[in-house]
Protein backbone atom coordinates (compact mmCIF):
# COMPACT_ATOMS: atom_id res chain seq x y z
CA UNK A 1 0.00 0.00 0.00
CA UNK A 2 1.34 3.47 -0.82
CA UNK A 3 0.99 5.92 1.45
CA UNK A 4 1.70 9.87 1.63
CA UNK A 5 3.46 12.26 -0.65
CA UNK A 6 5.49 9.30 -2.44
CA UNK A 7 2.20 7.38 -3.04
CA UNK A 8 0.48 10.28 -4.62
CA UNK A 9 3.27 11.27 -6.87
CA UNK A 10 3.60 7.59 -7.91
CA UNK A 11 -0.18 7.25 -8.73
CA UNK A 12 0.77 10.71 -11.27
CA UNK A 13 3.73 9.16 -13.16
CA UNK A 14 1.73 5.77 -12.97
CA UNK A 15 -0.61 7.15 -15.28
CA UNK A 16 2.23 7.90 -17.79
CA UNK A 17 2.18 5.04 -20.39
CA UNK A 18 5.24 6.49 -22.16
CA UNK A 19 6.63 6.21 -18.72
CA UNK A 20 5.92 3.00 -17.80
CA UNK A 21 6.88 1.67 -21.42
CA UNK A 22 10.21 2.96 -20.70
CA UNK A 23 10.60 1.49 -17.50
CA UNK A 24 9.73 -2.11 -18.58
CA UNK A 25 12.42 -1.77 -21.67
CA UNK A 26 15.46 -0.86 -19.17
CA UNK A 27 14.60 -3.09 -16.52
CA UNK A 28 14.45 -5.59 -19.63
CA UNK A 29 18.29 -4.41 -20.81
CA UNK A 30 19.55 -5.42 -16.97
CA UNK A 31 21.72 -2.16 -16.76
CA UNK A 32 22.98 -1.83 -13.33
CA UNK A 33 22.10 1.07 -10.66
CA UNK A 34 19.63 2.22 -13.25
CA UNK A 35 16.92 4.67 -12.61
CA UNK A 36 14.77 6.98 -14.34
CA UNK A 37 15.41 10.56 -13.55
CA UNK A 38 14.95 14.61 -13.91
CA UNK A 39 12.44 15.93 -16.53
CA UNK A 40 10.40 12.92 -17.06
CA UNK A 41 9.15 12.90 -13.51
CA UNK A 42 9.15 16.44 -13.20
CA UNK A 43 7.57 17.52 -16.29
CA UNK A 44 4.69 14.64 -15.64
CA UNK A 45 4.19 15.44 -11.68
CA UNK A 46 4.43 19.35 -12.37
CA UNK A 47 1.96 19.04 -15.11
CA UNK A 48 -0.32 17.44 -13.14
CA UNK A 49 -0.36 19.77 -10.15
CA UNK A 50 -0.21 23.26 -12.08
CA UNK A 51 -3.39 22.09 -14.06
CA UNK A 52 -1.10 22.58 -17.94
CA UNK A 53 0.77 19.83 -20.15
CA UNK A 54 3.86 20.58 -20.37
CA UNK A 55 5.49 17.02 -22.19
CA UNK A 56 8.75 15.66 -21.58
CA UNK A 57 11.30 16.24 -24.76
CA UNK A 58 12.67 12.84 -23.56
CA UNK A 59 13.06 10.15 -20.52
CA UNK A 60 16.64 10.76 -18.97
CA UNK A 61 18.29 7.36 -18.03
CA UNK A 62 20.74 6.93 -15.70
CA UNK A 63 23.09 3.74 -14.54
CA UNK A 64 26.18 3.18 -13.10
CA UNK A 65 28.64 0.64 -14.88
CA UNK A 66 32.30 1.03 -14.35
CA UNK A 67 33.23 -1.46 -16.36
CA UNK A 68 32.24 -0.35 -19.06
CA UNK A 69 32.02 3.32 -19.23
CA UNK A 70 31.89 4.86 -22.62
CA UNK A 71 29.56 7.52 -24.38
CA UNK A 72 29.36 5.03 -27.28
CA UNK A 73 27.96 2.21 -25.15
CA UNK A 74 25.20 5.51 -23.78
CA UNK A 75 24.58 5.73 -27.30
CA UNK A 76 24.08 2.39 -27.88
CA UNK A 77 21.53 1.94 -25.27
CA UNK A 78 19.81 4.74 -26.80
CA UNK A 79 18.98 3.78 -29.71
CA UNK A 80 18.12 0.17 -28.63
CA UNK A 81 15.77 2.31 -26.03
CA UNK A 82 14.01 4.03 -29.61
CA UNK A 83 14.01 0.97 -31.23
CA UNK A 84 11.82 -0.97 -28.23
CA UNK A 85 9.68 1.89 -27.33
CA UNK A 86 9.56 4.29 -30.35
CA UNK A 87 10.36 7.31 -27.66
CA UNK A 88 13.89 9.36 -27.12
CA UNK A 89 15.68 8.55 -24.39
CA UNK A 90 18.98 10.39 -22.56
CA UNK A 91 21.34 7.47 -21.26
CA UNK A 92 24.36 8.38 -19.11
CA UNK A 93 26.11 5.99 -17.27
CA UNK A 94 27.20 7.98 -14.23
CA UNK A 95 30.67 6.40 -13.73
CA UNK A 96 31.71 8.69 -16.12
CA UNK A 97 30.16 11.36 -15.57
CA UNK A 98 32.22 13.17 -13.19
CA UNK A 99 34.98 14.20 -15.97
CA UNK A 100 32.04 16.27 -17.86
CA UNK A 101 30.91 18.02 -14.47
CA UNK A 102 34.54 18.49 -13.11
CA UNK A 103 33.94 16.46 -9.83
CA UNK A 104 35.41 13.07 -7.85
CA UNK A 105 34.76 9.96 -9.71
CA UNK A 106 31.12 9.03 -8.61
CA UNK A 107 30.67 5.97 -6.31
CA UNK A 108 26.91 5.12 -7.75
CA UNK A 109 24.20 6.45 -9.19
CA UNK A 110 23.20 7.80 -5.92
CA UNK A 111 26.05 9.41 -5.23
CA UNK A 112 26.00 11.12 -8.53
CA UNK A 113 22.09 12.01 -8.31
CA UNK A 114 23.41 13.68 -5.17
CA UNK A 115 25.72 16.41 -6.98
CA UNK A 116 23.01 17.33 -9.83
CA UNK A 117 22.15 20.83 -10.28
CA UNK A 118 18.48 20.91 -9.02
CA UNK A 119 16.89 19.02 -6.07
CA UNK A 120 13.95 18.45 -8.34
CA UNK A 121 15.99 16.45 -10.63
CA UNK A 122 18.02 14.12 -7.99
CA UNK A 123 14.32 11.99 -7.83
CA UNK A 124 14.37 8.45 -8.96
CA UNK A 125 11.82 5.80 -10.44
CA UNK A 126 12.26 2.32 -11.35
CA UNK A 127 10.84 -1.21 -11.39
CA UNK A 128 11.61 -3.46 -8.09
CA UNK A 129 12.65 -7.19 -8.93
CA UNK A 130 8.23 -7.89 -9.26
CA UNK A 131 7.77 -5.22 -12.10
CA UNK A 132 6.32 -2.61 -9.24
CA UNK A 133 7.46 0.93 -10.01
CA UNK A 134 9.74 2.61 -6.63
CA UNK A 135 10.19 6.24 -6.15
CA UNK A 136 12.32 7.49 -4.69
CA UNK A 137 13.95 10.77 -3.60
CA UNK A 138 17.71 12.24 -2.62
CA UNK A 139 16.86 15.40 -1.35
CA UNK A 140 12.90 14.71 -0.72
CA UNK A 141 9.89 15.52 -2.61
CA UNK A 142 9.28 18.99 -1.51
CA UNK A 143 10.13 20.19 -5.14
CA UNK A 144 8.00 17.93 -6.91
CA UNK A 145 4.76 18.88 -4.79
CA UNK A 146 5.56 22.63 -4.17
CA UNK A 147 7.42 23.51 -7.80
CA UNK A 148 10.72 25.34 -7.42
CA UNK A 149 14.10 25.30 -9.02
CA UNK A 150 16.90 24.84 -6.51
CA UNK A 151 20.34 24.05 -6.42
CA UNK A 152 21.14 20.88 -4.51
CA UNK A 153 23.27 21.13 -1.21
CA UNK A 154 26.50 20.51 -3.80
CA UNK A 155 25.75 22.90 -6.08
CA UNK A 156 25.92 25.51 -3.48
CA UNK A 157 29.39 24.77 -2.47
CA UNK A 158 31.40 23.97 -5.00
CA UNK A 159 32.86 26.94 -6.83
CA UNK A 160 30.94 29.26 -8.95
CA UNK A 161 27.81 26.68 -7.77
CA UNK A 162 24.94 28.97 -8.07
CA UNK A 163 26.07 29.96 -11.34
CA UNK A 164 26.55 26.62 -13.07
CA UNK A 165 23.14 25.99 -11.49
CA UNK A 166 21.65 29.10 -13.44
CA UNK A 167 23.26 28.13 -16.43
CA UNK A 168 22.18 24.32 -16.78
CA UNK A 169 18.52 26.35 -16.01
CA UNK A 170 19.08 28.97 -19.14
CA UNK A 171 20.49 25.63 -21.22
CA UNK A 172 17.61 23.45 -20.60
CA UNK A 173 15.56 26.69 -21.56
CA UNK A 174 13.57 25.69 -18.51
CA UNK A 175 12.45 28.84 -16.58
CA UNK A 176 11.12 29.26 -19.97
CA UNK A 177 9.10 25.90 -20.45
CA UNK A 178 8.13 26.44 -16.30
CA UNK A 179 7.66 30.14 -16.22
CA UNK A 180 5.63 30.08 -13.08
CA UNK A 181 7.70 27.73 -10.62
CA UNK A 182 10.59 30.31 -8.67
CA UNK A 183 14.23 29.73 -9.23
CA UNK A 184 15.61 29.67 -5.25
CA UNK A 185 19.07 30.09 -4.38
Amino acid sequence: MMTGKSGFLLEILKSDSALNESLSAIQALGLPDWCIVGGAIRDKIWSEILGRAEPSRDIDVVFFDDSHATAERDTQIESTLLNLTGIKHSVKNQARMHLRNRDLPYLSTIDAMSKFPTTVSANGCKLDSLGGPILFSIFGFHSLIKPEFKPTPYFSTVENGNDRFLEYLHDRQLTDRWYEVPVIL
